[in-house]
C-alpha cells in the first residue's frame, strides 16, 4: 500500500467510519480557535490570582511559540509543501463549515496545539500538562474528523510544532538566564 493510500482509507475512517452527532458538535467545538483565547484568558486570571509563576512563564512561552508556529506554517511550509486538503480534492463529510484555505500541510491546528504542548512542558508538569497534551491531541484529531486535513498533515503539524515549541522555549529561557545575569 501506498502512503497517499493509507493517508486516504485513515481519513475515511475517521471522517466517516466514526461519527455520530453529539461528535460532531464536540469536534467544532474544540477545534475553534476562539475557545483557545478563552482557555488562556483562565489560565493568566489564575496564575495571577494563584501568583503561579510557571504558569504565567509557561503562558509567556506558549504564546510566543505559537505566534512563531502559526507564521512559519502560514507563510512559508503551506506555501512550500502546497498539498490540497482533503475537501479540495476529493469528496468528504465536511463537517467544519467550510474547507478553509486551499493548502493543508500541515495543519496549523495541529502545530499550534503541539507548540504550545511542548513549550509549556519546559514550565509545567503532572496534570495541567496533561490536560494541555489532551487537548492539542483531541485538535488535531477534530481536524481530520472535520474533513479538512488528512491525518498525515496533522502528524506534520505536531512534528513541525514540537520542534519550533522545543526551539522557543530554549531561547527564552536562555534569554531569561541571561537577563537574570544583569541585575
Amino acid at each position: 500500500m501506498h502512503f497517499s493510500e493509507w493517508d486516504n482509507q485513515l481519513f475515511d475512517v475517521f471522517n466517516r467510519q466514526l461519527s455520530f452527532n453529539g461528535l460532531d458538535t464536540f469536534a467544532l467545538f474544540i477545534s475553534d480557535y476562539r475557545n483557545w483565547w478563552v482557555l488562556s484568558f483562565g489560565i493568566l486570571t489564575l496564575g495571577l490570582v494563584f501568583k503561579k509563576k510557571n504558569w504565567l512563564k509557561a503562558l509567556l512561552m506558549c504564546s510566543v511559540a505559537l505566534g512563531a508556529t502559526d507564521a512559519i506554517n502560514t507563510h512559508l511550509l503551506k506555501k512550500r509543501f502546497q498539498r490540497l486538503r482533503p475537501c479540495h480534492q476529493r469528496e468528504v463529510v465536511l463537517r467544519a463549515g467550510s474547507c478553509g484555505s486551499q493548502f493543508g500541510m500541515p495543519s496549523n491546528h495541529a502545530a499550534n496545539g503541539a507548540s504550545v504542548v511542548t513549550a509549556a512542558s519546559f514550565c509545567l508538569k503532572g496534570g495541567a500538562l496533561g490536560i494541555v497534551a489532551a487537548l492539542a491531541f483531541l485538535v488535531g484529531w477534530s481536524r481530520v474528523y472535520l474533513g479538512v486535513h488528512f491525518p498525515f498533515d496533522v502528524l506534520v503539524g505536531w512534528i513541525v510544532g514540537g520542534m519550533i515549541g522545543t526551539i522557543v522555549a530554549r531561547i527564552l529561557l536562555k534569554l531569561g538566564t541571561y537577563l537574570k545575569s544583569f541585575r
